[in-house]
């Protein structure tokens, strides 16, 4: 998880294939962890006192090794049931998990060298609470409770053993077990390098671009923005325009009859916690002008956040009280049409483009009755205020901080807000130039 961002970057600048860091990992998991899982296995085989054997040790320390190293691959979990204590249903579920044919390699392993003895807690009836008649070993008149345990016989094959009590028959059950373990260690070792090979990693600030594919309209949109002629650097000359055209897309979005003043008082905000109930806000007061920008400032956990929801009317927890007002009287309920609120963190869809994104936006929230034409020409006009026109085909998930910043606010701009626009702080992320800019 830690080395996935370095994997990307190094990926999209063509350094390594993507497989290269599955094939890598694998090959270190098998000399590094050769050592971990010999210890725990011998451990774990002699503390439960398994068959003291050579070849009985290395087969299970084989099979537990390769098991390991198929866990690696793909996640499981849960724990192991016999086939024969699962429902038919669940077959399925039995089969495709590495670990149960680890198991009953390992149960082959083991019991085919052993017998066991009928005796002791396994004898019905046998001797207790004061009863003394009955032999320690299997007598007369008495039955051995283990699976596959014969009339007569004081014991039982390990064989017998499994295949009456699992449903395990352990004839060439380790070669059968081992090569299917080996199998899907390759499969899904495999479909690891396929997956990285094949499906795209997104990942944002990498330090470069994506462009979609280029089409008709981006070819016609990249010949009007090349400039014509000498290139005349006149910096007095480019901030009047700019202003002027800020000026008349501000204009076409605010028309006079929405420059209303909104005002709040008394404005108090309430919500639960445990054991009673807390006041966040207290007797608030304030307005915004028409055709102003107002900035709200406070130190952290202030409540800044809060006023603002409080205020675009997005809080549905607690109690507010107070009077919101626009132009003097109490907000209907297509307040929220009029206003638009971008939040602090930029939430967008990573495969979309610059301008889908606002395209996307422009659609379903501008009326029915504009046409597509409109809508399009109104994003082009945003994409052009934001300086966003270098961007406009860029996919979303390798935009910087400060190109996101930009891109959530014109997201919420091309819904044209007549009334407010709320940005929850739009200064924090980018940094001190970019910061200028945005405002």
């Amino acid at each position: 998880m830690i080395g996935r961002p370095i994997l990307r970057k190094q990926t999209s600048y063509s350094m390594y294939r993507p497989s290269a860091i599955a094939i890598a990992n694998t090959l270190a998991d098998i000399r590094f962890s050769a050592a971990q899982v010999f210890i725990s296995n011998f451990c774990v085989y002699f503390m439960s006192n398994l068959n003291r054997s050579a070849g009985a040790f290395f087969a299970f320390h084989i099979s537990n090794y390769v098991a390991f190293l198929t866990m690696q691959r793909i996640e499981y979990t849960g724990y192991i049931e016999p086939v024969n204590s699962m429902k038919r249903w669940l077959f399925c579920i039995f089969h495709p998990n590495p670990i149960a044919y680890a198991w009953q390699g390992i149960m082959e392993n083991e019991f085919r060298r052993i017998n066991l003895t009928c005796d002791g807690a396994y004898i019905i009836p046998r001797n207790g609470n004061g009863v003394t008649k009955y032999p320690n070993r299997l007598g007369d008149n008495q039955v051995c409770t283990l699976f596959g345990a014969q009339s007569g016989s004081t014991f039982v094959t390990g064989r017998q053993y499994v295949l009456d009590g699992y449903r395990l028959d352990m004839e060439d059950v380790w070669r059968r077990c081992f090569i299917v373990l080996l199998g899907m260690f390759f499969f899904f070792q495999l479909t690891q390098v396929i997956a990285l090979e094949f499906f795209p990693q997104y990942v944002a600030n990498v330090g470069f671009r994506v462009f979609a594919k280029e089409n008709a309209e981006t070819n016609n949109s990249k010949k009007l923005s090349r400039p014509r002629g000498p290139l005349v650097r006149n910096d007095r000359n480019e901030l009047r325009l700019r202003m002027e055209k800020i000026i008349l897309v501000l204009k076409r979005t605010v028309s006079r009859e929405y420059r209303k003043t909104f005002t709040w008082e008394n404005l108090n905000h309430t919500v639960p916690v445990p054991g009673g109930t807390r006041r966040l806000l207290y007797d608030l007061c304030g307005y915004v002008k028409p055709g102003t920008l107002t900035a709200l400032m406070g130190a952290s956990s202030a409540g800044k956040t809060t006023r603002l929801d409080v205020l675009a009317q997005r809080k549905n927890i607690g109690v507010i009280s107070g009077d919101v007002l626009v132009d003097g009287r109490p907000l209907t309920s297509d307040f929220s049409r009029g206003t638009a609120y971008a939040e602090q963190m930029d939430v967008h869809e990573r495969p979309a483009t610059v301008r889908e994104a606002m395209r996307f936006s422009v659609y379903l929230r501008q009326p029915a009755e504009v046409s597509i034409e409109e809508k399009n020409a109104y994003v082009k006009e945003i994409i052009e205020l934001l300086e966003l026109q270098d961007l406009a085909d860029v996919i979303v998930y390798c935009l910087g901080v400060e190109a996101r910043k930009r891109l959530t606010i014109g997201v919420e701009f091309a819904s044209k807000p007549e009334l407010l626009f709320f940005l929850e702080e739009p200064t924090s992320g980018p940094d001190a130039q970019s910061a200028s800019n945005l405002v």
